[in-house]
């Protein structure tokens, strides 16, 4: 990619088929279905991650009435237990990231507030994949924005944002189960600790 931005790369593909594109080319390039694999996991770890969540910070209160709503809320607490900033990857449209932090090449806008994500009101109806400040896919599955934004990564061989690298390679090696040969940092060593210790305890 070198002298191209992601979206002069993308914009190619720019058509009602580009959540699709990029779904292919990451499987065509791993031999793996991304949103099966997310699926995969959150099928095993996301009640670990709420019941962890819950005992670090008793007020935090997850709607978990549905399967769905417990897995979209294990997804995106990973970025509050492990000490990092949602908003750099899910990011309310109206709100404003800090410009004295660097930012992030990719992540997810929405219209609404984080309540209605996280418990699945469908008050949300369309989720925008934002690449260097440009809309570059949509989806109305927040679940499938997050696998998006993790093909994109792995499709266009990009660096994860420094202040959203632990959630977001918790999500790739412990949730999408996609191992490679960098370290893990200290913060996803310690939660997935404490997530398989709940695990190995309800076995």
């Amino acid at each position: 990619m070198t002298g191209q931005t992601i979206v002069m790369v993308m914009n190619p593909m720019m058509d009602t088929c580009i959540c699709r594109k990029i779904m292919a080319e990451f499987k065509r390039l791993t031999g793996k279905d991304a949103k099966k694999l997310m699926q995969d996991g959150l099928d095993k770890y996301a009640a670990a991650i709420l019941e962890c969540a819950s005992e670090m910070n008793p007020k935090r209160q997850m709607v978990t009435g549905k399967k769905r709503v417990g897995e979209i809320g294990a997804l995106l607490l990973l970025t509050c237990m492990l000490h990092e900033k949602i908003e750099l990857l899910l990011c309310p449209k109206a709100k404003e990231l800090d410009p004295e932090e660097p930012q992030p090449h990719i992540h997810i806008e929405y219209n609404g507030r984080i309540e209605d994500v996280l418990a699945a009101t469908g008050r949300v109806k369309e989720f925008a994949i934002v690449a260097e400040g440009e809309v570059v896919a949509q989806t109305s599955e927040v679940l499938k924005a997050v696998c998006i934004v993790m093909a994109v990564h792995y499709v266009f061989n990009m660096s994860y944002h420094p202040k959203l690298n632990a959630s977001l390679t918790f999500i790739q090696k412990v949730i999408m189960n996609m191992k490679d040969s960098s370290p893990n940092p200290k913060k996803v060593i310690k939660v997935l600790f404490q997530v398989n210790s709940k695990l190995n305890a309800a076995v």
